[in-house]
């Protein structure tokens, strides 16, 4: 994805876009196989649910503490 950002032309752009959600796309069973792992049974459920809110959320919060700095 850093590499996209210095593509001169927009097809080299998706194409190290499409290349780089291939990684992204494998991350989430990864995490729900990981977590499942890791957790405990008792405490697996609302684990994995805090892991998914923060992958969620933390997007539109970078953007929001972006917006705050940009001046």
């Amino acid at each position: 994805m850093l590499i996209a950002g210095f593509m001169p032309i927009w097809q080299l752009v998706a194409a190290f876009v499409f290349i780089g959600g291939i990684g992204v796309g494998g991350e989430f069973p990864l995490v729900d196989s990981y977590g499942s792992e890791i957790f405990r049974g008792k405490q697996r459920g609302g684990r994995l649910a805090l892991i998914y809110t923060i992958a969620v959320t933390a997007a539109p919060f970078i953007v929001y503490i972006t917006s705050l700095t940009r001046g």
